[in-house]
C-alpha cells in the first residue's frame, strides 16, 4: 500500500489530540430467550440424534415479543446514532468523537437514557404480568426456572457511554532515561497516527458503501410484473445522512474526504426516488455518478498510510 505525501495524518498527533476524544458505548439488556436443555435432550432423543452432539437445541422466548420493543428499539436507536457520529479507534471498543460533536452527542444520549430508563421501569413494574403472558404463550415448554428473580431484572440493563482524552504521546510519565522517554514517544505517536489511518479509511468505507448500495440498485431491473425497479426511499435518505455527518468526521480537514462529500451532496443526496424508479436514463446516469464516487474512495483509501 502507498503513502501518501499530503500530510493528512496528523503531526504528532497534536490535531488529532484537539479534534477528538475517545468514547465507548456500553449496553447490556435482559435476555428474553433461554436455551431449554431439557427439551433439547427430549428431542434429540426422539430424532434420534447422535448422542453427544448439541446438533439439536431448543429455543424460547419467555417474554413476548412486544413487551420488550420499547426498550429494545431504544437501546438500537441509540447503538445506530453512537456508530453513526464516531470512528473506530482500537480493539478494545473506544471510538473517536470528534469535539465538535460533543455538546450534540451527550444532549442526544441524555434523551436516550431518559427515554431508556422510562421504558426499563415500565418493563420491570409489570415484569408478573409479562411472565404470565410468557406462561400462556409457552403452554407446557413454560419452566418457572428459566425466570430470574425479578428484583434481579433491572440490573439486567445498562445504556451509558465512557469517555477518555485522547493520550499524546508527551503524557508517558514512567520513569526512563530522556532518550528511552523520546523513544517511547515515537513509538506512542507512530501508534497514533496507524490508528487514525484506520479511523480515516473507515470514513471513507462508509462513503463506497453508501454509494455501492445505490449503484447495485440502479443496475436491477424491474421485478417480475414490475414496471419499475423496488428500492426504499433511504437509499437517498442514507447518503444525505452521511453527507451531514461527513464535515465532523473530517477532523484533519481531508481534501479527498470533503470531495468526496460535496460530489454526494450535489449529485445523489438531492435526487427524487421515485424519480429514479420512473426514469430509465436518470437511473444509468445515477449509476454512473455512484460509480465514480465509489471509485474515487477505494483509491483514497488505497492512498493513505499503511496500518498493517
Amino acid at each position: 500500500m502507498t503513502t501518501n505525501t499530503n500530510a493528512t495524518t496528523p503531526t504528532q498527533g497534536t490535531v488529532l489530540e484537539r479534534s477528538c476524544m475517545l468514547v465507548k458505548l456500553k449496553r447490556h439488556k435482559f435476555n428474553h430467550n433461554v436455551t431449554d436443555k431439557k427439551l433439547g435432550k427430549k428431542y434429540r432423543k426422539e430424532l434420534k440424534v447422535k448422542r453427544g452432539t448439541n446438533a439439536v437445541r431448543v429455543q424460547k422466548t419467555i417474554i413476548p415479543r412486544e413487551a420488550i420493543q420499547p426498550w429494545n428499539k431504544i437501546l438500537n436507536e441509540a447503538g445506530k446514532y453512537f456508530y453513526s457520529v464516531t470512528i473506530p479507534w482500537d480493539d478494545k471498543s473506544w471510538r473517536l468523537l470528534p469535539v465538535v460533536k460533543y455538546k450534540e452527542f451527550v444532549n442526544n444520549f441524555r434523551d436516550f437514557q431518559a427515554r431508556f430508563t422510562e421504558a426499563v421501569d415500565d418493563f420491570v413494574n409489570n415484569i408478573d404480568r409479562h411472565i404470565k403472558d410468557g406462561k400462556e404463550m409457552l403452554g407446557l415448554a413454560y419452566d418457572e426456572s428459566d425466570y430470574m428473580d425479578k428484583k434481579a431484572v433491572r440490573g439486567e440493563f445498562l445504556l451509558k457511554v465512557e469517555y477518555e482524552q485522547l493520550k499524546a504521546a508527551s503524557d508517558f510519565r514512567a520513569q526512563v532515561t530522556e532518550e528511552e522517554r523520546q523513544e517511547i514517544a515515537e513509538i506512542i505517536t507512530q501508534q497514533n497516527e496507524e490508528r487514525f489511518a484506520q479511523a480515516q479509511a473507515s470514513v471513507f468505507q462508509r462513503v463506497f458503501t453508501v454509494a455501492q448500495k445505490l449503484s447495485e440498485k440502479m443496475a436491477e431491473k424491474p421485478g417480475k410484473g414490475k414496471t419499475t425497479p423496488e428500492f426504499r426511499d433511504s437509499i437517498i435518505g442514507n447518503i444525505q445522512d452521511l453527507v451531514d455527518i461527513l464535515p465532523s468526521l473530517n477532523v484533519v480537514n481531508d481534501p479527498n474526504l470533503k470531495l468526496l462529500k460535496d460530489q454526494l451532496e450535489s449529485q445523489l443526496s438531492s435526487i427524487d426516488p421515485q424519480d429514479l424508479r420512473e426514469c430509465d436514463r436518470l437511473r444509468e446516469d445515477t449509476k454512473e455518478k455512484a460509480d465514480d464516487i465509489m471509485n474515487k474512495a477505494a483509491s483514497f483509501m488505497g492512498s493513505l498510510p499503511d496500518s498493517d
